[in-house]
């Protein structure tokens, strides 16, 4: 049997095609590394055995009859928790639904079962989408399994452990103000957040649904690609092109805001890059920042407002059945009024105008860190006052939220590590609907660098 640790999504997709490895096999191998590491980290909320054996079964079947194979097939996958699957339990990370069962499929699940995916588990997340860091009240902290005493990123935050263990080859999450790409830097994986709406959020349980992103989170680049393509229903195949001449290409240096107050090891690690990307002949260039704090407040004010329009009857009803942090959170919408919101939104299109002056006027895509500090303990984000909390967050989301305001798409990869050994994760922020732009920068700098694939010491079993 192949090394389950060898090969990206698009390697052991390929390795299923040539026989190499059968789908049944590597869903059994998946499952059991689910349950001894997956539980070990609080990656998994639910394992789908029966029916993933049952489905790798039959795709293998399939594919002894030599019928078309798709871009998944036989490929285990699991997904965040709020993305519905059909007969399934979907309590996206809340007691609340605990008994939830979704009655359809999500449009981006039925994408990826007519690609030939397969299922293996419902993933951990942060109670309804509403934590940078993993936090759980209800069914515990996502540990980080290149140090279980540290946060793996929220709210996807199954997904990145998952990956990053190489329990599955890929997973899709959602993305608000930086749910795919905080536990895609903190856990050293790739994510891309795409441009609002590019990815359908049928049956995916919203947060705020204008800030909502649907996207992958893999191995590679080029496993985003794949999945990229699958889940926008196979219009263009990002993947197909990632090969393409980038050399010549500009890339935007925030002059403001993005690499203040850097942690050392963080401002060290972009440096690097920096200088990987001009050795690919990129040409570096300095952008004006626009007025963040505006967009940053905007961007508050829509998810406030919209997470309570979806919440206050619950909070009403189940006022106990969230956590403190989560609630208070919500219940920053309260006093929000209908005016001040409609404001907000209206200020988006300027403000994407200005974005488009200030950068994508003289560059390609915009080089940023994911995060301006290393990857925080757990204890170091749960101890405290709530307010204090709340507080200490803020700088987990500092360069990732207002990227979901100006509907902008982002790719996190990772870039080095800390001194201990923790995942420091940089994002390429690109025009509206430039995916495949931004893709091709990002498989240039993996051709050329090993970062992405590096695993935890825990994944090598």
């Amino acid at each position: 049997m192949l090394n389950f640790n060898d090969l990206d999504l698009v390697g052991i997709a390929q390795a299923i095609r040539e026989k190499q490895i059968s789908a049944y096999e590597l869903a059994q191998e998946s499952i059991r590394r689910i349950r001894t590491i997956g539980l070990q980290f609080n990656a998994v909320f639910s394992i789908n055995e029966e029916g993933a054996l049952a489905r790798a079964h039959l795709l293998d079947q399939k594919q002894e009859k030599n019928e078309p194979l798709g871009l998944l097939h036989g490929v285990p996958l699991g997904h965040k928790d709020l993305i519905a699957v059909a007969n399934q339990r979907m309590h996206v990370g809340s007691t609340i639904l605990e008994n939830n069962v979704s009655a359809v499929n999500s449009l981006v699940n039925e994408r990826l079962e007519n690609a030939g995916q397969v299922n293996v588990a419902s993933l951990h997340m942060a109670e309804f989408a509403l934590s940078p860091t993993g936090f759980n009240q209800h069914y515990g902290h996502g540990k980080n399994p290149w140090n279980p005493l540290y946060v793996p990123g929220g709210s996807s935050s199954g997904s990145g452990i998952a990956v990053a263990s190489r329990l599955l080859f890929g997973s899709i999450g959602s993305d608000t103000g930086g749910s795919i790409r905080h536990p895609s830097a903190m856990c050293g994986i790739t994510g891309l957040k795409p441009t609002n709406g590019l990815v359908a959020a049928e049956g995916v349980f919203p947060l705020s649904t204008s800030l909502d992103c649907v996207g992958p989170m893999a191995q590679s680049v080029r496993d985003c690609a794949r999945l990229l393509t699958v889940v926008t229903g196979q219009i263009i195949n990002y993947e197909s092109n990632l090969h393409l001449p980038v050399n010549g290409m500009k890339i935007g240096i925030p002059r403001t805001y993005f690499y203040e107050n850097l942690d050392a090891t963080v401002e060290s690690c972009l440096l690097e890059a920096m200088a990987v990307f001009k050795s690919l002949k990129f040409e570096l260039v300095e952008v004006d920042v626009p007025n963040m704090q505006m967009i940053n407040q905007n961007m508050g004010t829509v998810l406030a407002y919209e997470a309570f329009q979806i919440h206050q009857d619950w909070l009403n009803q189940f006022p106990l059945g969230y956590a403190d942090q989560v609630r208070a959170r919500i219940e920053f919408g309260k006093d929000l009024t209908s005016t001040v919101y409609e404001q907000a939104i209206q200020q988006r299109a300027v403000l994407q105008e200005t974005v488009q002056s200030h950068w994508f006027s003289h560059c390609d895509a915009i080089l940023a860190p994911t995060l301006q500090i290393e990857t925080p303990s757990i204890e170091a984000t749960t101890k405290g006052s709530t307010a204090e909390i709340l507080s200490n967050l803020m700088r987990v989301t500092q360069n990732t939220k207002g990227i979901n305001y100006l509907s902008l798409p982002a790719l996190s990869m990772p870039v080095g590590f800390t001194k201990g050994g923790l995942p420091i994760g940089m994002q390429l922020i690109g025009n509206q609907f430039a995916e495949e732009r931004l893709l091709q920068i990002g498989n240039a700098f993996q051709k050329v660098t090993n970062w992405h694939q590096q695993m935890p010491q825990i994944a090598i079993i």
